[in-house]
């Protein structure tokens, strides 16, 4: 099954207030059998410890760790989690940290067609808490070992600005507070054939403390093909064409059948 996307916004949410936990309420329902996406990023000494919503098991992909993450000890990470049944709107999903922390925003997608979100095909992260030009670029390298992977990509700006996409990759969410000067994007692509990708774009504006970026590549679900057998009870003039019917087919015989009109 092809990789496509379900749910562009299910929600995005923010803030300034230092706590241990961060509440994204969706605002939108994913489809049964998505996988949903959350890309999120805090300030402050404490790493995520857990998140919890919708009765799903979440997995979180690597990260940097407090002491060593971006600008201004920023961190960043993604979350994915497959909603067998799907995931309602209005639902709670709470991110919970080892402790309290600051300026923290969430912003959440969701996709069809991914084979287990709990394994990477890749990953990869980087910051730059000094760029030396305008307009920064981010970029993450990521390598699938099969065709149709889903390559995604989140970036933090420390300040209000936009980014646009490099190549062809597909933003989703572009989310400002204003009220810490963040900006954060996340972004997808199918990749075409296995090999070496990157996802990434460019801010528009000076990075004041910095730029960072975090992405994973997923596995998109193998396409299986049935082969349907005739039945043994099917004779060669037992098809009827006014009107049009056929037996149920229980596959119990392997000999080819040539129809003939009657």
């Amino acid at each position: 099954m092809p990789i496509t996307l379900d749910q562009a916004n299910l929600g995005e949410d923010a803030s300034d207030v230092s706590s241990s936990t961060l509440v994204l309420t969706t605002i939108a329902a994913a489809a049964s059998g998505s996988t949903i996406v959350l890309g999120f990023m805090w300030a402050g000494d404490y790493d995520v410890s857990s998140i919890s919503g919708g009765g799903l098991t979440w997995t979180i992909h690597p990260h940097d760790a407090p002491g060593v993450g971006g600008p201004g000890n920023h961190m960043m990470a993604i979350a994915t989690a497959y909603a067998a049944s799907g995931l309602a709107s209005s639902t709670a999903v709470t991110i919970t940290f080892g402790g309290a922390v600051a300026q923290k925003q969430v912003v959440g997608s969701s996709f069809l067609g991914v084979e287990n979100p709990t394994v990477r095909e890749d990953d990869g992260l980087g910051f730059d808490s000094n760029p030396a030009a305008d307009n920064p670029t981010w970029s993450v390298s990521l390598t699938t070992a099969t065709a149709g992977a889903l390559l995604l990509g989140f970036s933090e700006c420390t300040i209000i600005a936009n980014s646009t996409p490099a190549g062809s990759a597909i933003e989703t969410h572009e989310y400002d507070f204003a009220t810490s000067t963040n900006t954060v994007v996340l972004e997808y692509e199918v990749a075409g054939a296995a090999g070496a990708k990157t996802i990434g774009g460019q801010w528009d504006s000076a990075a004041f403390n910095g730029i960072a970026w975090n992405g994973i590549a997923l596995k998109a679900t193998a396409i299986t093909l049935d082969t349907v057998l005739p039945d043994a009870d099917v004779t060669t003039t037992g098809w009827s064409t006014a009107p049009l019917f056929s037996k149920i087919n229980d596959a119990s015989d392997a000999t080819v059948i040539q129809a003939t009109a009657s």
